[in-house]
């Protein structure tokens, strides 16, 4: 009925147009979509629609997406960035809907499946655990694919440790892909494999001095990576028993972190970045000009970036040469983070948080100016990244305050975030926080 209505008025239109003789409208047909890049998860990709006819003129585009997934740009053009919001591999929908300018009834639609392996190339991070590292990623978002929204905040477990000092669970907690947790307690240095119920599945003894001040990473293969003060970067299989340990020059506060092809990385007071193969043996080694106590983070092009007590941030290649350094006015000794547009997050001792552009050049940077310590951070979906010191901060992504929240006494925590934007972090006032 609308396709005679409407040839009816182009017809009517011509007539009274004194003969003059009206372009009938074109029909509106999509010829194809395409999906370009290769994006790691938490990673873009660039959507485009092609129209058949030549059209391309007097048209409004309107993009949605799939649940995990979000438009960063170019929500109502012809191209649109698309967000992989989730953190690990994902799939998804994106669908483009195109009418007329002014005539949303005459339009039609197309759709294209998104992956976060891209259209030409592998995924950059093949960990299927739900917290496998560290604030959670290779990038180090904390942003977890977990739906918190149902949360009541009410205890499930609690798994108890008997030990003679008053700090007992003092690692940040790994979970595999199984749901088995590993934490490592202090001072006696045992690390335990807990099965989701809060049950012991097992424990390492420390039998070796592994006194760890740094966190716990899961390979692709279930393998348990940690380093030690004993200066050792040790490799646990699943089953709890010792598979490999690497020795560096000093103590091993950093957290390790795994790239794309296996490949651990962490850095030793020894002053150097470490590169092992999954197989224990040593791949390269990177000297810095002081103690390397920063967790490592990597960016979707390979790129290393980590820390030093010297102040600068060092930018690694995958080969192991230097990409380039940016010296700050502190030292290093924190985690870096890295957003989807792959500007790293770094916080310094001078209280100041820098934002440096992935070729080395400085974006902006914020004092903290009432804060006694601030130790982490993270990085929601939408960019925004949330500093825990004695409040929690949240800054936009060009480095505006957003807003702050007061958590009492800090306590060294770093925030995690819930799949529906829920900020969790810890304090020494002994309450966890849930904010949104």
């Amino acid at each position: 009925m609308k396709r005679i209505i409407l040839a009816i008025i182009v017809v009517l239109s011509a007539i009274s147009g004194c003969g003059k003789q009206k372009t009938p409208i074109q029909p509106i047909a999509i010829d194809y979509l395409t999906a370009s890049g290769v994006p790691a998860p938490l990673g873009t990709i660039k959507v485009s629609v092609m129209m058949k006819y030549g059209l391309n003129a007097g048209l409004t585009y309107t993009w949605t997406v799939s649940n995990g997934w979000a438009i960063t740009n170019g929500g109502n053009t012809q191209t649109a960035t698309i967000l992989a919001a989730l953190a690990y591999s994902a799939t998804g929908t994106a669908t483009v809907t195109v009418s007329y300018t002014g005539h949303p009834d005459l339009f039609t639609t197309g759709t294209i499946a998104l992956n976060t392996q891209g259209q030409s190339g592998p995924v950059t991070l093949a960990y299927n655990a739900p917290w496998p590292k560290f604030m959670h990623d290779m990038r180090s978002t904390g942003l977890s694919t977990a739906d918190t929204s149902t949360d009541t905040g009410v205890l499930k477990w609690m798994f108890t440790e008997v030990c003679d000092s008053v700090y007992c669970l003092f690692s940040s907690p790994a979970i595999g892909a199984d749901g088995t947790i590993y934490v490592i307690s202090l001072p006696n240095g045992n690390l335990y494999a807990i099965n989701s119920d809060g049950t012991l599945k097992w424990i390492y003894d420390n039998q070796i001095v592994l006194v760890i001040n740094s966190s716990m990473a899961i390979g692709t293969d279930g393998t348990i990576y940690v380093g030690a003060l004993d200066g050792n970067l040790y490799a646990f299989n699943p089953n709890g028993t010792l598979k490999w340990k690497y020795k560096t020059g000093y103590y091993v506060d950093s957290s390790p972190a795994i790239g794309a092809d296996g490949t651990i990385y962490v850095g030793s007071e020894d002053d150097y970045l470490y590169a092992i193969n999954p197989n224990g043996t040593l791949k390269w080694k990177y000297k810095t000009g002081y103690y390397v106590d920063s967790s490592p983070a990597i960016g979707a092009d390979g790129t290393i970036y980590v820390g030093s007590d010297d102040g600068n941030l060092y930018a690694i290649n995958p080969n192991g040469t230097l990409k380039w350094k940016y010296q700050t006015w502190g030292s290093i000794g924190i985690s870096i983070a890295i957003d989807a547009d792959g500007t790293i997050y770094v916080i310094v001792s001078d209280k100041f948080i820098y934002a440096i552009n992935p070729n080395g050049t400085i974006k902006w940077t914020h004092y903290v100016v009432n804060d006694i310590d601030v130790f982490s951070m993270a990085i929601g979906a939408d960019g925004t990244i949330y500093v825990e010191g004695s409040n929690l901060y949240a800054f936009n992504p060009k480095g505006t305050l957003k807003w702050s929240y007061p958590t009492g006494i800090n306590f060294n925590s770093s925030p995690a975030i819930g799949a529906d934007g829920t900020i969790y972090v810890g304090s020494g006032d002994g309450n966890l926080y849930a904010i949104h």
